[in-house]
């Protein structure tokens, strides 16, 4: 008995363990569609009020408030915006996990800045500045970009929170032509998932884990991060590196099973061949946006068949010990009992057999037991009589009651009898049930309702209204209120219940509760729309006489708090509104009296905010509730405020005024010629008086061409034509006769313009004749000037003396060839160089033979330092500077030699020298590729220690810098 009692228990823990994993998968997408699926629908409310016109993407001050009431309404981790031309705005939990905005402005890509803000995202201060982190180079815009839809972009850490493992909801904006303006993106941390899997109620040793298909970790129930960071960086870790040995186990033995995680194309319940001997089920997550994960569910069997293992020890204790005390006492009772009580005996199990015609014999010696016979036959007769009355009526209420009924052995749960409303809501004959088991029939759902009907019949004997589903014939399921007691029948304990079919009840509550919940869930959206719609929502009362709601929008816009519309009532349109609007305001008031369902009314109006400024609105108002006899009751309106458009409308009507006046009082002469026949269709007054005609009407349909004084070839307007073409514009100086005789010069200018879906040409013919005549002055004074300012180049940057470059066109050119080869990352050499004890020979040969002394020297280093772009120099009295650009240290050490030789060759006499009778020079080198640790100066300065080192030495040498100790 023990051992089926252990095989029942596994089979039952098996179902038990499948039905609990399918309830688990059912959790984890219902709230992985909950919380990824809500990041979805926000952005596409948001693309909505885009297209609508509600959202401004060019406006980030209001678009960083708009995000900010978002993320802290749908607790997001993130909501942001980036254009395609490099500009950010967005708002989330940043660094400290604090709420701020941030945003890179269009008018300055290079930082991007973050601001603390209050709660309702009005920004406070600047909190920090980064570098441009270059948010359209990131994955959740490129991928967005890359699909030109809707998706998941792939999972990331952030840069600055390595910690922080996200997926972006993306989605790319385009404008009314397909152009792409930039990516809607809401980021959402993948921990809160994990957050979720550790609040599961499951057994304590169990596993869940969410993987990519390429076996990279999404989120787990363990502690153990799904971003390591490895040596300060955030890396992805793959399931088969896990430090879970159940996670790295099973991820192994699934690869095996199945080849590769990819062919995983339906859930599956697995029992792998582990230490633990796990109950495992995987299921593929997927949705409309190009998820595709697998959601791993393991629990251990011991966690179900420990306790079995120990009850069938103890069940095999008891059944020995019981039969030890049956067998005893049995015997003992035998041995006392009489041979008249074994017939009173016999006589009483008939009796409750039911067997009526077997009656106790009264010819008994003992009076005691005669007596107790004769009672006991008395007590038959009435029993028999009422048990027949009593069946009767049994039968009669079991076969005709509406509920299914049903009686059943406790012990094996056999059926004994059913009745017809059972046989009915089973879908089957009596015939068929009576005498099988409930588990045969697989009546029961589920164990645990099995197992908690029987126990609470064993130790309460009854149970009323249990709440169960059972399983008819052909699987069907079936919500039941089912009650029970127990009673002995036949010399055992059987069960009598009734069933009460209450499906139909559940159905409807059930579906009534969903359309609550989907009510409410329409209500908050619609609320959430009220609240953050930048425009302005009413509910006016026509019985009232009064606005009984309005939205946030209109105390941010006019200024107006709610409790002062309200007080306002009847007079609050002759309050605020405009003198001259207000009777148009009151007529389409009037017109929505007769509005039909679905019509709407529209004007535009001005209202005076609580700041005393007037502002227009554009106001839509449609019926929103009627009274029982059909008459307009309340009007359900939305206004916009385009005080900007009117603006701009003004605007517009004095640009009209504007270009009218400047066509007819330009002192230009302007055409409007047909395309593609260039015949004048219209012209200003300047034209006539330009070209000296009675009246516009002589030059309306003429060819323009007729008042050159050389019409364009062929080739000349195949030319224009491609230049129109290209750019849109041509222009030319053209000579021109009048009707008179009169030649002018005139500037040519055509622009193609489009008025009123036709195409033509916009040509201003403007007189150059006196600038022409100023040309040809003014190309002769520029010729002179230009020759003047060479010369003057020259002198600036000439030594005065020696006639090579001075000081000046030194550090100019020495700066310029610094940045030239950081870029390109070549050598830069310098030589710094004097004439040795030259004082000494300005004492002794005086000061003009010290002067052609430096010249000699000059002129002659310039002669052997001839490339192009080395530059040889006066650097400030007796000393001068060599720069040699694209030299390395040996090049560098050549020119110098090459200067000593020049120098010696050129034997100067000088007596006072201490160290020979010509003149010599010292000479200090350095060579180096720029970097941004050094700079110019310090270049100089390594030439100058050079040089110095060089006197200290003796002179008449070179010595390169770095110097040697």
């Amino acid at each position: 008995m023990s051992y089926f009692f252990c095989q029942t228990g596994q089979e039952a823990v098996e179902n038990l363990a499948d039905q609990l994993m399918i309830e688990v998968d059912d959790r984890i997408g219902q709230h992985l569609d909950s919380y990824l699926g809500k990041a979805q629908e926000i952005n596409r409310t948001n693309v909505d009020a885009f297209e609508s016109g509600i959202l401004d993407l060019n406006d980030f001050n209001t678009l960083g408030k708009y995000f900010y009431r978002q993320v802290r309404s749908f607790k997001f981790t993130y909501i942001n915006f980036g254009t395609k031309e490099g500009g950010f705005i967005g708002a989330g939990y940043g660094l400290g996990n604090k709420l701020d905005i941030g945003e890179i402005p269009l008018s300055d890509l290079s930082k991007s800045r973050s601001y603390l803000v209050d709660n309702q995202g009005n920004r406070l201060k600047l909190a920090a500045t980064i570098k441009n982190p270059q948010y359209n180079n990131a994955a959740w815009y490129l991928d967005a970009v890359k699909a030109g839809k809707p998706i998941w972009s792939s999972i990331y850490t952030w840069a600055d929170i390595p910690d922080r493992i996200c997926i972006s909801a993306s989605t790319p904006v385009y404008d009314s032509q397909k152009k792409l303006i930039g990516v809607l993106g809401i980021d959402l941390e993948l921990s809160q998932i994990s957050r979720f899997l550790k609040k599961l109620d499951l057994r304590r040793s169990s596993h869940i884990f969410i993987m990519e298909r390429s076996g990279l970790m999404v989120a787990s129930s363990e502690d153990e991060s799904s971003t390591p960071i490895v040596n300060g960086k955030a890396t992805r870790l793959q399931a088969l590196n896990s430090r879970e040995p159940v996670i790295r186990n099973v991820t192994q033995d699934l690869i095996r099973q199945f080849g590769s995680l990819q062919a995983i194309s339906q859930s599956q319940l697995l029992r792998p061949s582990l230490p633990q001997k796990p109950f495992v089920r995987v299921t593929p997550y997927r949705d409309d946006y190009g998820l595709d994960w697998l959601v791993v569910t393991v629990i251990p069997e011991s966690e179900f068949m420990a306790e079995i293992y120990a009850n069938t020890q103890k069940t095999f204790l008891l059944c020995g010990l019981a039969l030890v005390i049956a067998i005893g006492t049995g015997s003992l009772t035998a041995h006392y009992i009489t041979k008249p009580i074994l017939r009173l005996s016999r006589a009483s199990q008939a009796l409750s057999k039911g067997v009526w015609q077997e009656s106790l014999s009264e010819d008994i010696t003992i009076v005691e037991l005669q007596a107790l016979a004769v009672s006991f036959n008395q007590m038959a007769t009435q029993v028999k009589k009422t048990f027949r009355e009593s069946e009767t009526k049994f039968s009669t209420i079991f076969h005709t009651t509406p509920d299914p009924v049903w009686i059943a052995t406790l012990a094996e749960g056999k059926i004994l009898n059913v009745n017809e409303s059972f046989c009915q809501l089973w879908g089957d004959s009596q015939e068929n049930i009576v005498g099988k088991s409930c588990l045969e029939l697989n009546v029961w759902d589920t164990f645990d309702d099995l197992n908690y009907f029987r126990e609470a019949l064993i130790n309460q004997g009854s149970i009323l209204n249990f709440k169960v589903v059972i399983r008819t014939r052909y699987q069907q399921t079936r919500t039941v209120l089912m009650s029970a007691r127990v009673e002995c029948l036949d010399e055992q304990d059987c069960v009598i219940g009734v069933m009460r079919d209450v499906s139909d009840l559940c159905d409807e509550l059930r579906l009534r509760k969903l359309a609550e919940d989907h009510l409410r869930k329409s209500q908050h959206f619609i609320e959430q729309i009220a609240y953050l719609t930048p425009n302005l929502l009413y509910i006016y009362d026509f019985i009232e006489q009064r606005n009984v709601y309005t939205n946030r929008s209109v105390g941010e816009i006019l200024g107006y708090s709610a409790a002062e519309i309200q007080e306002m009532g009847a007079d609050l349109f002759p309050t605020i509104c405009h003198p001259d609007d207000l009777h148009r305001v009151y007529e389409a008031m009037q017109q929505c009296y007769y509005l039909q369902d679905y019509e709407f009314t529209q004007i535009e109006y001005r209202i005076k905010d609580a700041q005393g400024q007037w502002r227009w609105l554009y106001s839509r108002d449609t019926v929103f509730s009627r009274t029982p006899d059909g008459n307009v009751k309340q009007i359900l309106g939305t206004s916009q405020d385009i005080t900007d458009r009117k603006q701009a409308e003004l605007e517009l009507r004095k640009s009209r005024d504007l270009r009218e006046a400047i066509y007819n009082e330009s002192t230009d002469a302007i055409f409007l010629v047909d395309v593609p026949n260039p015949l004048i269709l219209d012209c200003n007054s300047r034209a006539v008086e330009m070209f000296a005609v009675a009246s516009k009407e002589t030059l309306i349909g003429s060819e323009g061409q007729n008042l050159q004084k050389q019409r364009f070839t062929d080739d000349d307007l195949m030319m224009i034509t491609d230049d129109i073409d290209k750019s849109g514009f041509w222009s030319r100086e053209i000579e021109y006769v009048t009707e008179k005789g009169h030649n002018f010069w005139g500037n040519l200018a055509v622009k193609r313009i489009n008025i009123a879906g036709k195409t033509i040409d916009l040509v201003r013919v403007t007189d150059i004749s006196k600038r022409k005549q100023a040309e040809l002055a003014l190309r002769e004074a520029e010729y002179n000037l230009r020759l003047a300012n060479q010369e003057l180049e020259k002198q600036v940057n000439t030594d005065g003396l020696t006639q090579i470059a001075n000081r000046r066109c030194f550090d100019h050119c020495l700066e310029q060839e610094w940045q030239r080869l950081y870029r390109e990352q070549q050598s830069l050499s310098l030589l710094l160089f004097d004439v040795d004890y030259f004082k000494r020979y300005n004492d002794s040969y005086g000061h003009q033979l010290g002067d052609e002394c430096l010249i000699k020297i000059a002129q002659s280093i310039q002669e052997i330092v001839c490339r192009p772009a080395d530059l040889v120099a006066r650097y400030g009295g007796e000393e001068f500077a060599v720069i040699l650009p694209n030299t390395d240290l040996p090049g560098a050490i050549a020119i110098a030699q090459r200067i000593h030789t020049t120098i010696q060759d050129l034997a100067i006499p000088h007596q006072a020298s201490k160290i020979g009778n010509l003149v010599t020079v010292s000479l200090g080198i350095t060579s180096l590729i720029p970097s941004p640790e050094l700079s110019p100066i310090d270049m100089i300065e390594q030439a100058d220690q050079a040089l110095y080192r060089a006197k200290e030495q003796g002179r008449n040498q070179s010595v390169i810098f770095p110097l040697e100790r």
